[in-house]
């Protein structure tokens, strides 16, 4: 017989305990907690594309990999090569999430490549990320 997964995650239902926790890391106690899975979700992807492949200890291949492709000149082959593993990365590590919109531009000028992304959990409402690599950081 089927199960059905319910639409809310049942942590959510517990004000009091903490999912997990949020970047950056400058809280009172240095680590910021959340309370809601969708906000750990948000954390975790950010967290996601911010290691590099090799970083994660017994997990190689963990990482989105982007910063190898933001030192090559900048291109539309370089954006599309980096929407396509985006896309690639988020299927294989995070299979619940449903990307709405994807969108990589660049100012060559100042150096700079933003990377737009709006998407959905399951049933719960849009969220969106927005990444500015630049030559001072992220």
């Amino acid at each position: 017989m089927a199960y059905v997964i319910p639409s809310k995650t049942p942590v959510d239902n517990m004000p009091d305990v903490a999912v997990g926790v949020s970047l950056p890391f400058n809280g009172t106690a240095v680590f910021n907690q959340t309370y809601i899975t969708r906000d750990q979700i948000r954390t975790n992807l950010i967290n996601f594309f911010l290691t590099n492949k090799g970083e994660r200890y017994m997990n190689p291949n963990f990482g989105g990999g982007l910063r190898k492709t933001l030192f090559e000149a900048i291109s539309s082959n370089t954006l599309d090569n980096i929407e396509t593993i985006i896309k690639d990365q988020l299927s294989k590590y995070f299979p619940t999430i449903n990307v709405d919109s994807l969108n990589v531009t660049s100012s060559p000028n100042s150096n700079l490549v933003n990377i737009y992304i709006a998407y959905s959990v399951l049933n719960q409402p849009l969220d969106e990320i927005e990444l500015n690599f630049t030559p001072d950081g992220i």
